[in-house]
């Protein structure tokens, strides 16, 4: 396994856990707190492995250049992708 595949492990792992940890049924926190402790479990996360940060960097870059590489049909492609970014995949 490369270490980007290890990093997105560690991450959706914290996740995982800062959600699993969020409560049980009878004690269910509001939703501010649940995204407070998963925020907590990333930043902790993040400042323990701070090297995925620049691996995630270097996967935007990567797939900036095929976009590019692509033409407006990457662009395009990547608008129709992503409905929820703002001036991106609405007409």
């Amino acid at each position: 396994m490369n270490s980007k595949t290890i990093g997105l492990i560690g991450i959706t792992a914290v996740v995982l856990l800062a959600l699993a940890s969020a409560g049980t049924a009878q004690d269910t926190p509001s939703t501010a707190q649940q995204e407070e402790r998963m925020g907590e479990a990333v930043r902790g996360y993040l400042l323990k492995h701070p090297e995925i940060i620049d691996e995630a960097m270097q996967a935007l870059r990567e797939r900036q250049a095929a976009e590019a590489a692509a033409g407006p049909e990457g662009a395009q492609g990547r608008a129709a992708r992503r409905p929820d970014e703002p001036g991106r995949g609405r007409s």
